[in-house]
């Protein structure tokens, strides 16, 4: 059974079953697409990196949550390896109903891309690969968006997940396929944690006596400025369900928002 989220109410009923589940194991290995393929075989699926900016205070988000969950569950995508992120931003808080996954570190982070396009703050904005930003449940321009990132050639990251100890701390070993030099300056790693099939019953607000399903929530992050194979440590919330989490790395150019590659794998 999926696990309900109910802040300052006390949990009502069973969860409901879960969406579309996500795809056997995620590999712990490279997802990028090799330089050369075998005659006849199929090129492996580029990593796309797909974040949604949302919030369970704003009506419009639902329908935009539901296409993460969908590419996420789909995870090939015209090409592509869909990594999915849905960052909930903190500014709808005070209009009804406090996400409980909100933080102002998505809010900084949706204020830093807009600054490299309109500079409007919305939801549900999509953003595909750093490079393309628009209304988050335009399904017909996420697939165009993926596709157009799939043709790509990314930097391979590898990631191997160890184990968490008994206070949820998760070594993550990223591993870059070759070293980047020079040309790594103005980029950064990020690593993240993940969280799908959340269900929440919203009690107030907007979206009032709705429950939703939400996929690709980040729960813990870390950021760095050394573009190179390293092994960090994220930490894992005690409410986090472990069977239902992952490991998010990708590389970042700093200066334009571009994502360079991604990989994705899940906790052992």
């Amino acid at each position: 059974m999926k696990r309900k989220t109910l802040i300052g109410w006390a949990a009502v009923g069973a969860a409901l079953s879960a969406m579309l589940p996500l795809a056997a194991a995620l590999a712990q290995t490279p997802a990028s697409r090799p330089s050369q393929t075998p005659h006849g075989a199929t090129p492996a699926p580029t990593p796309v990196l797909v974040e949604l900016f949302t919030s369970q205070g704003c009506s419009s988000c639902p329908p935009a949550d539901r296409l993460l969950n969908e590419l996420i569950a789909e995870r090939s995508v015209n090409g592509a390896e869909v990594i999915g992120l849905a960052w909930h931003v903190d500014y709808w808080d005070g209009l009804g109903w406090p996400d409980p996954f909100a933080s102002a570190e998505a809010t900084a982070r949706q204020r830093w891309y807009s600054g490299h396009f309109d500079g409007r703050v919305y939801t549900p904005m999509m953003m595909v690969n750093g490079g393309e930003a628009f209304v988050g449940s335009w399904a017909k321009q996420a697939q165009q968006s993926i596709a157009s990132a799939a043709k790509s050639e990314p930097v391979a990251l590898g990631l191997t997940v160890a184990a968490p100890d008994e206070g949820g701390a998760l070594p993550v070993e990223v591993r870059l396929a070759r070293s980047l030099g020079a040309t790594g300056d103005g980029l950064a790693l990020v690593v993240l944690l993940v969280e799908d099939d959340v269900w929440t019953e919203v009690r107030r607000g907007e979206n009032r006596g709705r429950t939703l399903t939400e996929s690709g929530i980040v729960r813990s992050t870390l950021r760095g400025r050394e573009a190179k194979s390293q092994t960090v440590t994220l930490i894992v919330p005690r409410e986090v369900e472990r069977e239902n989490a992952r490991v998010v790395a990708f590389l970042q150019n700093e200066r334009s928002g571009r994502v360079l590659g991604a990989a994705q794998a899940r906790l052992p």
